[in-house]
């Protein structure tokens, strides 16, 4: 596996990020289990989520980490239970991780979704690979896809429109399912 430092030789591409308005290096690109190797251990959260008009679905992750003990949390409200407070003073939040994000794109889907975290429980018939961006083999949400969509698969194995893949990514809030018929583009950002 290449090192994360490794992906940014080369890179010829600056783009300015639009939810943070600076000036950043667009990265190789890369595989979905290689993005997800580079998450590591720490779940990503989403910060971007857009569909285009030629059926391309952009999606932006930014890594996260343990910040230090009283930092404040990305999304923390200021807690007025005095008690409360004085025990949150005392813990490590998950923040955001600026210096590892990632855009995927992926340029025809059939359907997306997004659901939040809260509310999934794990699918018993999903067979995948991956621990935040995964590559599901089997799944309900493939087994019903021709109920949702003209998405099919005929008994001679054909695919119309074409072959699919069903990609699951896992965020601190959300969880997101994008059957696609080609592979996602994904760079990681530096700045």
């Amino acid at each position: 596996m290449r090192s994360f430092s490794s992906l940014f030789r080369g890179a010829v591409r600056w783009v300015v990020c639009p939810f943070r308005k600076k000036l950043m290096t667009l990265g190789p690109q890369i595989d979905f289990l290689e993005a997800n190797r580079l998450f590591g251990s720490e779940q990503p959260f989403l910060d971007v989520l857009a569909d285009g008009s030629q059926e391309e679905l952009r999606l932006v992750l930014t890594g996260s980490r343990c910040g230090a003990v009283g930092e404040k949390g990305s999304f923390e409200p200021e807690e007025p239970n005095g008690a409360l407070r004085h025990i949150l003073a005392s813990v490590r939040p998950v923040v955001a991780d600026e210096g590892l994000r990632c855009e995927i794109v992926f340029e025809q889907y059939i359907l997306y979704q997004v659901r939040c975290e809260s509310f999934v429980d794990g699918d018993p018939k999903e067979v995948s690979q991956g621990r935040w961006l995964l590559i599901c083999e089997e799944s309900t949400l493939l087994s019903h896809l021709g109920d949702y969509t003209l998405a099919q698969r005929s008994a001679d194995g054909a695919y119309f429109p074409g072959e699919w893949k069903h990609y699951e990514i896992i965020t601190q809030c959300h969880i997101i399912d994008v059957v696609a018929t080609g592979e996602p583009r994904i760079r990681w950002w530096k700045g």
